[in-house]
């Protein structure tokens, strides 16, 4: 073969690969160059309250994430459909509260280091097994995500760079749900596309917005359950029991009326530890009860009474 056609061979070469190169892995390349989440970011936004654009249309669809549980309940109509396990942010990379709104979900995202120091020997990886992401993520806008994982056993623990893992399989239970459920002329079949492609990316914009509420509540109340979680970021300090109190009596109990001694004991023996108390079981009996009231009400008459001698 002489030169010149040496040459034409390799220009028509090049031409060829220029037209069959798969468009979706450019277009993956390319639109997924965002990073995931940026620690210097949330250093910006941490323990503020953080809102993203509402958009012009939510859902009765929300979500809400309590970061000291590491729970996430995913509700409908006020009622709760579901609540899984998760990973949140660790004490270094916090992950923030406030709401915000997911508004895209990504099937087999691409995974791009973020620019800062925990990431620098980090490279780029694709939709894969090996994806820190998983199958899926869901954006909830400033750097935070919600989505799979290639560390299972990081799930119930502050392990992340602030976004929100999810057991992949129920990552992707959870984006399946909110797709058929929001994308009312969505086709089932699109779900089996994205397995058998599972090195495309595929972008869903959701046309309602989903409400997510991140919260960090050490302390909690629900179906006469007490609820009391890790203080993984040490900000209930020394004021644990102060915050039981508070908790009980904002949901209408009376603290008074509850063995909080034995609460107490409870948490101080295992520190590092989540406990969930019936409080039909932890209440006095009515004997009790009566007291219990009654020295309270003399302690407080004596208290008065001391501070008008104070006074004079």
């Amino acid at each position: 073969m002489s030169g010149n056609n040496k040459i034409i061979y390799s220009l028509l070469l090049l031409y060829a690969l220029f037209l069959f190169y798969p468009s979706n892995l450019m277009a993956d390349d390319l639109s997924d160059s965002v990073p995931d989440y940026d620690s210097k970011l949330l250093e910006d936004v941490e323990d503020k309250e953080v809102a993203s654009d509402e958009g012009s249309q939510t859902s009765d669809v929300r979500l809400e994430i309590n970061v000291a549980a590491r729970k996430l309940y995913l509700f409908e109509d006020d009622e709760l459909v579901r609540s899984f396990s998760i990973a949140v942010g660790t004490s270094e990379h916090r992950t923030p509260t406030g709401r915000r709104y997911m508004q895209q979900i990504v099937w087999n995202p691409w995974w791009i280091p973020p620019k800062s120091d925990w990431a620098k020997s980090d490279k780029k990886t694709p939709p894969g097994p090996g994806n820190p992401l998983g199958p899926v993520k869901m954006d909830l806008g400033k750097a935070i995500l919600i989505h799979g994982t290639s560390q299972p056993r990081s799930i119930g623990r502050a392990a992340s760079h602030g976004c929100m893992r999810m057991l992949s399989s129920q990552a992707k239970e959870l984006a399946r749900w909110i797709q058929e459920t929001i994308v009312k002329d969505n086709d089932p079949g699109v779900f089996s596309k994205y397995n058998i492609n599972s090195k495309r990316s595929y972008y869903i914009n959701l046309p309602q917005h989903i409400p997510v509420d991140i919260s960090y509540d050490v302390v909690k109340v629900r179906d006469d359950t007490l609820y009391i979680y890790q203080d993984i970021y040490a900000r209930a300090g020394g004021k644990k029991m102060k915050l039981i109190q508070k908790t009980l009596k904002d949901a209408g109990y009376d603290p008074d009326e509850y063995k909080l001694d034995f609460i107490e004991k409870q948490i101080r023996t295992i520190a590092k530890a989540d406990f969930s108390f019936d409080l039909n079981k932890m209440k006095f009996n009515v004997k009790e009860i009566k007291k219990i009231k009654k020295a309270k009400k003399k302690e407080e008459k004596k208290r008065k009474k001391y501070a008008l001698l104070k006074q004079d």
